[in-house]
């Protein structure tokens, strides 16, 4: 695969993050209006960008096993690293850190870095774009299951009904009956699907750039946990995805939509849960920012082992 694809596909994602940096800096926007954003982020484009990836491929039985293969294997993967952290850290779980630590591990941003990534890596592959919203769905099923419950240290937390009626989730159950009988939205109404989709990285980085503003730098940048979770996340997690693809009979490009998959740095969703949760909000935002910032280097480094 193409490392300097890569690299040149999250640096210029980077570069969208620069906009909402200097806009918290210069006091155009209020730190105040981050959450406004980020909930047009998850209510509005996300699920248009899961629609898209979804009707942009044509349906076969293959395609669709494949999609089930995918969102199994990312979820037992998250599943396995969350079994491993929660014995190696068990007897620190009284600090919400560590708890943040373990999820945020697993949890990778699939759909906003993800699709624009495979996109420049395997072009006219429409097939891996789809991926993503299997990985999505396994990312929200956990998320709303054993994350809710290893952030908080409560099972109470743990809500099936909220594994349903989820953008992400709702936007997936809208998306397959359209699949499944190869039904494209019509005209206008699917280019501004696919418009309103494809603005979900840009304004992904923007928030997060608005976000590192309002950090403090050795919140981020200077705390060892944080790196040693981004290298769980970015460097160990994708090679244990990458060993159970390699014990798979899978074609190629599946293989590599996956791994680039796994590859992705550490999901926005652990910071919105742990601020749901009302626990490691901090700690959240450390790893989730240093791990966007520092997937310019690891995303394009791991492709060279696939």
């Amino acid at each position: 695969m193409n490392v300097l694809t890569a690299f040149k596909t999250v640096a210029v994602m980077l570069l969208c993050a620069v906009p909402g940096f200097l806009m918290i800096k210069a006091r155009i926007i209020k730190s105040e209006s981050i959450s406004a954003f980020a909930k047009l982020l998850l209510y509005v484009c996300q699920p248009c960008l899961v629609v898209s990836a979804l009707t942009g491929v044509e349906y076969s039985k293959k395609t669709a096993v494949d999609l089930l293969i995918v969102f199994t294997i990312i979820l037992v993967s998250e599943l396995l690293t969350t079994g491993v952290l929660v014995l190696v850290f068990r007897k620190k779980y009284a600090e919400a850190r560590f708890r943040i630590y373990t999820v945020a591990s697993c949890m990778g941003n699939v759909g906003f870095i993800g699709v624009p990534v495979i996109k420049a890596l395997l072009p006219g592959n429409p097939e891996a774009v789809a991926f993503t919203a299997a990985a999505s769905l396994a990312l929200n099923v956990y998320g709303w299951t054993i994350a809710s419950a290893v952030i908080s240290g409560d099972r109470k937390y743990i809500s099936v009904k909220k594994i349903i009626l989820n953008p992400a989730t709702v936007a997936i159950i809208v998306a397959l009956p359209l699949f499944f009988t190869n039904t494209k939205i019509p005209g206008a109404v699917g280019e501004e699907v696919d418009l309103i989709g494809r603005f979900s990285t840009p304004l992904c980085m923007i928030v997060m750039g608005a976000r590192l503003a309002c950090s403090k730098f050795s919140d981020v940048f200077l705390k060892i946990g944080n790196y040693l979770t981004v290298a769980l996340k970015q460097i160990v997690y994708p090679l244990s995805v990458l060993l159970i693809l390699k014990l798979l009979p899978l074609d190629g490009s599946m293989k590599c939509a996956v791994y680039v998959i796994a590859c992705c740095p550490v999901a926005s969703m652990v910071l919105n849960f742990s601020e749901l949760i009302g626990k490691g909000r901090e700690e959240a935002a450390g790893v989730l920012l240093l791990g966007t910032t520092l997937s310019c280097l690891t995303l394009p480094l791991m492709i060279l082992l696939i």
